[in-house]
């Protein structure tokens, strides 16, 4: 560990200036950064690196975990936090990878170095100048879906700006917490468009399809999640909480039945939680009573050793989330929900379809497919998604799909919607959608085939069931 005993962290000026700035404590104005190492630092090697040896900085450099800025506030001394996660080897080996799109690169210039972490930051909820859901709002603004044109607030902006929109007759500071429609309003201050969905059970609850599906579809678009509900502290005893979502653990690829379809994982079993009562990327787990979902903080047992100090998770009460919130760029204008419904209502042919050729040819073949969706940028599509489904082809079949993307398909928006049909780990084709225009008209603008057979099975099954389905022009990419 290396400490800066001094430094100014721009969150914390803010809220020196909201309010400690007239407290007659006499607050000082500085902080201190922790920078965290994977590797043994010892200050001889850290002046090595600082003097530009080679070796000693590759060293320093390449172990770094990430930092902690400490307040000299006594209530809530945790400032800005980003750590590194933990490796995800096991996951990647199992074919269960963690999702955390919505990390973003951060760096920390010390002494002529640059270091770099990637992750989300979190800090410790300071009640002088701000809630647990301004602290998540403050995390969920940090995303890197947001880092080409919009400016990360600090956590008493965020307080200031909610009662300037949406006031309450309350006093400013310090907060007494922040309503839903005061989130709500501070996302638009920030030029973003809010999403806010409700659990659909009795009491606003979620099922699990619902909230894990939605869950997935915005972290993989690389948006964080409040979750807002209550703490069931115990029996008829609740406290109002919110929580950000910052990525989850993907399920395994589920059997299908002939025929049949799945919605991408609608099956996760953890997610990953910037809690400012815990800490940041809490692993929780998602649990089901009596079809409602709840989330349980379950921690992973230890990598070396035995816990250090005792693990608070096992006495940390379970979430109930009633509502979630998504800030999402003004330009996507699809409501998630409808994109849903629509992957459904343009890909459940597909394995109705298969199965079908399979029947008439008397053949045992597997037909059941899962359908996934999810927004994404056109041009991280064209440029990752697609070269990533492509992988293993010729060069010459990524080139052709696309240039005709470019060259053949209708001016598309700058944020798309994308349905992907896939049997089992074999992605067989990719719906797009153009998300700038009202769900009333939402339909298909172009379909990215990844076998021949698909365009073949559709006019099949168009004269088979005498359904027409318009996906819109066909891009091949086989």
């Amino acid at each position: 560990m290396v400490i800066e005993p001094n430094y100014f962290d721009r969150d914390y000026l803010s809220e020196f200036e909201a309010f400690y700035a007239t407290s007659s404590a006499g607050y000082p104005n500085i902080c201190k950064r922790a920078h965290y190492f994977g590797a043994r630092v010892t200050r001889a090697i850290f002046a090595k690196a600082a003097g530009g040896d080679a070796g000693a900085r590759t060293l320093v450099e390449g172990s770094y975990l990430g930092h902690v800025i400490v307040r000299p506030i006594p209530g809530a001394p945790i400032g800005r936090t980003v750590l590194k996660v933990y490796p995800d080897a096991v996951g990647l080996a199992d074919g269960t990878p963690r999702i955390m799109q919505p990390a973003r690169e951060y760096e920390a210039h010390v002494a002529g170095m640059t270091l770099n972490v990637s992750g989300l930051a979190w800090q410790q909820q300071d009640s002088a100048v701000g809630s647990c859901a301004t602290v998540a709002l403050w995390s969920m603004l940090h995303s890197s879906a947001f880092d080409d044109h919009h400016a990360i607030p600090t956590t008493a902006t965020i307080t200031s700006m909610a009662h300037w929109s949406a006031p309450t007759g309350n006093r400013i500071f310090p907060d007494s917490g922040l309503h839903l429609a005061q989130i709500l309003e501070v996302i638009k201050g920030h030029g973003l468009a809010p999403v806010m969905i409700a659990g659909e059970e009795e009491a606003d609850e979620f099922s699990r399809q619902r909230f894990c599906t939605l869950i997935a579809s915005f972290v993989r678009s690389g948006y964080p999640v409040l979750v807002n509900g209550w703490l069931e502290e115990e029996e008829n005893k609740r406290e109002a909480h919110t929580v950000c979502i910052v990525g989850f653990r993907s399920s395994k690829v589920p059997a299908v039945k002939a025929g049949e379809y799945a919605l991408a994982d609608e099956t996760i079993d953890f997610v990953y939680v910037h809690d400012d009562n815990l800490g940041p990327n809490t692993r929780f787990r998602v649990k089901v009573t009596g079809g409602a979902v709840s989330l349980v903080p379950e921690s992973p047992k230890p990598l070396n050793g035995n816990w250090p100090t005792e693990n608070p998770t096992t006495t940390y009460h379970e979430i109930i989330p009633t509502e979630i919130v998504v800030a999402v760029h003004q330009e996507l204008r699809t409501d998630p929900l409808e994109l849903q419904r629509a992957a459904v209502k343009y890909a459940a042919w597909l394995p109705n379809a298969l199965d079908h050729e399979i029947k008439q040819q008397k053949l045992k073949f597997a037909t059941g497919m899962v359908v996934g969706s999810r927004f994404i940028r056109l041009r991280h599509y064209v440029e990752e998604e697609l070269a990533s489904a492509l992988r293993d082809r010729d060069r010459s079949v990524l080139a052709n799909a696309r240039l005709a993307l470019w060259e053949d398909v209708a001016p598309m928006s700058l944020h798309i919607g994308l349905v992907r049909v896939s049997l089992g780990l074999e992605p067989m084709m990719d719906i797009l959608f153009d998300t700038s225009d009202s769900d009333r008209h939402l339909r298909p603008t172009a379909y990215v085939a990844f076998q021949p057979q698909v365009p073949w099975l559709l006019r099949r099954w168009a004269k088979a069931s005498g359904e027409e389905i318009d996906l819109g022009k066909l891009v091949r990419a086989w």
